[in-house]
């Protein structure tokens, strides 16, 4: 092992240094130290992974178990931007709960750093050990708040399945190997040909369905609902958003990365997940009466509409054409900054505690009845993140949906892209239903005690909404860097 290699691994290394620092300092100081200069050490870890990710070159390392390129960059910048974000927002959401904060960020950033390798990752080997260091350590983040039944629920629910998914998708990996004779990527595509062995047909079959149980799509989503519902908030926005990129960018890799002559076997499965993901997702968020598993159903539709730019690659117009690509991460990227903000915005239009009763999350929309004349520029920045999830111009939802069904359409997958108009306008009935509860219904009556606590939300909250809002907008009316970048992490993998 080289220099270059631990070069190449220097984001997970400072993920994982930080989160092992957290835990030794909380070892050696005082609590009422320790807590604060663990949160200090998360960020530090998490600033010095980004800057490791831009400033390597590209190439290879540990004789090609990892790669550096630009699909690595694009995804491991969306997960350490959700990392930051939910732990902008962690410390003085979970503190008041007996979180032992310590423990907290040391795990979200060792599921980070398993993203970050996962995208890295140019086996199979290392990619299933990615996707296990990623998982386990959000099996526990999700039970974190060991005093909360649903927490706890959400914990053994997500670990009990995330099992099944973890067999599925290892078992389809060593299909692959029988079939291919070797774990890495750039070696399967010579080995199989153009031809497509039943074996290997088997092996895609699996690692697809392991991989869409990890994105939450249809038909591996009945989890996603009541796992995002139990678990913390802060722990739902990062893993609704970062385990999606993570995903998503490891299927992208090996679907066109190690199989692309092999599309005419995986492009029709792709395809038929992305609609029934999107019509699942969408009219499961029509039925709920809570606005976070409205947002957990929501998120699975929106893996639908990523999935249609890969389903584009893999339809026979489509082929060698990096449009599809392209615009399925583009809309992975803008998906991250607009779902965090609105997970991240039940914490802020919460009640305040009062010595009567503890401080309580936005659940329902009855919750958010009258927030615009309560809290105004809240209201304001739910609405930009909801009509750009509804994919209204110009925000980012909007590009990113027509730059995906533009895609479709030239790669003659038509019908995806015709469903995806339809599903986009049935989701606009239960993202408009929150902001009509924000303006255009009473608040509900504030006790003496409410009234005299006074508005009082989580500013550090109100910080990540607001930032989301911004970027939601900043993407939609000036696409043109993130767009770029997506453009040639998808050339670089065609090529």
């Amino acid at each position: 092992m080289t220099g270059a290699d631990w070069g190449a691994a220097a984001p997970a290394l400072c993920l994982l240094g930080a989160a092992l620092l957290a835990v030794g300092v909380d070892l050696f100081l005082p609590r009422a130290r320790s807590w604060g200069l663990t949160e200090w050490i998360a960020y530090g870890g998490i600033v010095g992974a980004m800057g490791a990710v831009w400033g390597l070159g590209g190439g290879v390392a540990f004789d090609g178990s990892l790669t550096v390129d630009s699909l690595s960059r694009f995804i491991s910048t969306a997960v350490l931007v959700a990392a930051m974000l939910a732990g902008i927002v962690s410390a003085d959401a979970l503190g008041p709960r007996r979180v032992l904060l310590p423990e907290y960020f040391a795990l979200l950033l060792s599921s980070a750093a398993g993203m970050v390798l996962l995208v890295m990752s140019h086996d199979l080997i290392t990619m299933f050990l990615s996707v296990e260091i990623l998982s386990l350590a959000l099996y526990v983040l999700c039970g974190i708040t060991r005093a909360d039944p649903r927490s706890n629920e959400s914990a053994m629910k997500y670990f009990v399945l995330g099992s099944f998914a973890s067999a599925f998708l290892l078992y389809g990996m060593a299909l692959l190997y029988g079939a291919t004779g070797t774990v890495f990527l750039e070696g399967m595509a010579p080995r199989l040909g153009t031809g497509t062995s039943a074996m290997a047909l088997a092996g895609i079959g699996l690692l697809i369905a392991g991989f869409a149980f990890k994105v939450g799509a249809a038909p591996f989503h009945m989890w996603v609902p009541d796992v995002y519902e139990g678990a913390p908030t802060p722990v739902t926005a990062f893993m609704s958003v970062a385990v999606k990129a993570a995903g998503f960018g490891a299927l992208v890799r090996i679907l066109l990365g190690g199989l692309p002559a092999q599309a005419e076997g995986w492009g029709p499965l792709v395809a038929t997940i992305a609609a029934l993901t999107m019509i699942a997702g969408n009219l499961g968020a029509l039925t709920q009466g809570s606005v976070k598993r409205m947002l957990a159903y929501s998120s699975v539709a929106h893996t639908g509409y990523a999935l249609i730019g890969l389903a584009a690659a893999g339809a026979p117009a489509g082929r060698g054409a990096a449009d599809g690509p392209a615009a399925a991460l583009f809309y992975v990227g803008v998906y991250t900054v607009m779902t965090l903000g609105a997970f991240l915005f039940l914490m802020f239009a919460g009640r305040p505690a009062t010595p009567a009763s503890p401080a309580r999350e936005a659940e329902t929309y009855d919750d958010l009845n009258g927030l615009a004349r309560r809290r105004p520029w809240a209201a304001a920045f739910m609405t930009i993140l909801m009509v750009s999830l509804a994919g209204v111009p110009p925000t980012a939802g909007f590009f990113g949906k027509f730059t995906l069904f533009k895609s479709a359409v030239e790669a003659d997958c038509t019908g995806l892209a015709i469903l995806g108009v339809i599903m986009s306008v049935v989701s606009a009935a239960y993202y408009l239903r929150v902001v009509v509860a924000m303006y255009m219904k009473e608040a509900p009556h504030e006790t003496d005690e409410e009234a005299a606590a006074g508005p009082r939300p989580d500013p550090t909250a109100g910080l990540a909404v607001g930032i989301s809002a911004f970027l939601t907008l900043a993407f939609g009316i000036a696409p043109g860097w993130i767009l770029e970048t997506a453009r040639a992490a998808a050339d670089f993998l065609l090529r």
